[in-house]
């Protein structure tokens, strides 16, 4: 059992962190209406499992399902009911999570360019001040 946990963190959760990590380091943008992307995925994976459930597919382990959680022989309304909360639910919220990182993006590079420019700014004001006080010198 702690070996499927392993398992299931290795394969889960930290290609989670790695994709969250990629959104905010990543130039991608992420529009809003590209959330049907995602949906259109879970749909073909939704088709795939009840394709491998209905051919006799077997895991390792000789079970008729990949999840647990969407086995169509144990319990087909909780796993129908899984599957489209998860498309029409979890995908949507997941999809506007990463907007909301793609947003904040945007801010604080927005927020970088600024201060860059300001510094630019402020020096291009230190050379010229600088150019005419030794004008001044040399006139002098």
């Amino acid at each position: 059992m702690q070996s499927l946990f392993n398992k299931d963190v290795s394969v889960h959760i930290l290609n989670a962190v790695v994709a969250l990590l990629d959104v905010l380091v990543c130039g991608v943008h992420v529009r809003l209406l590209h959330v049907v992307y995602p949906m259109c995925f879970g749909l073909f994976y939704v088709i795939f499992a009840l394709i491998y459930w209905g051919a006799g597919g077997k895991d390792a382990e000789g079970n008729p399902y990949v999840y647990s959680i969407i086995d169509f022989s144990g319990d087909p309304g909780l796993a129908a009911g899984v599957c489209v909360g998860l498309i029409f639910l979890a995908v949507p919220l997941a999809h506007g999570f990463l907007y909301l990182l793609y947003r904040l993006r945007c801010v604080l590079v927005r927020m970088y360019e600024n201060k860059l420019q300001g510094e630019r700014e402020e020096q291009a004001v230190m050379r010229r001040m600088g150019s005419s006080l030794q004008a001044d010198v040399s006139a002098g």
